[in-house]
Order: structure tokens, then sequence, then C-alpha cells
């Protein structure tokens, strides 16, 4: 349990680091909650898709468009690897990476 409860802290320090524009900080957190998650529940987890996704999120807004193209396709792979292309949660990737091509 204390594993869970680091990567959700991890996780959320990242985000606050992230939504007040502290890109490189809240990379480092991602970085560390990313390598935790798949710690935890292996690489291709669901946790990891979606550490992945807000390290993608961050990278974007770092201008790191390769970087985060990369992230995005990993959390569409997990996902519908693990809930099914169909899944509600694919089209928030999609979203992400749709924004990602328009920036």
């Amino acid at each position: 349990m204390k594993g869970k409860n680091v990567l959700q802290e991890l996780c959320r320090q990242a985000g606050a680091k992230r939504d007040h524009g502290r890109y490189s900080m809240a990379e480092s957190a991602y970085i560390q909650a990313l390598d935790l998650a798949g710690k935890l529940y292996g690489p291709d987890s669901l946790a990891a898709a979606g550490v992945a996704n807000n390290l993608a999120v961050a990278y974007k807004y770092m201008g790191r468009f390769h970087d985060a193209a990369i992230l995005y396709l990993r959390a569409i792979r997990i996902i519908r690897k693990r809930l099914g292309a169909t899944h509600p949660e694919m089209a928030s990737i999609y979203h992400n990476l749709g924004g990602l091509e328009h920036a």
C-alpha cells in the first residue's frame, strides 16, 4: 500500500508543478512516478499509461513534441490492450494526441 501512496503523491506533486509552469521539476517527478508505476504494476499497466499521458502533457507544454508523441502512443497501446479500443479513456488520449498535432 505504501508504494501506491508514494505514486499518488509523486503524481500530485508533478501535476502541481506542471500547473505552475515548473515543467522541468514536473518532468523529474513524472519520470520517477513512471518508473515506480512500472515497478509496482508493470510497464504496461494502466497506472503506467496514466503517468505516461501526464508526462506527455508536460512535454507538450515544454515544446518537446516528439517525446510527447511517444508517450501518448505508449498510453494508447496500453489502454487498447487493457481496456479495448472503444473504451472512453481512448478518446481522452486521442484528444491529447490531436492537441499535440495541432501545436
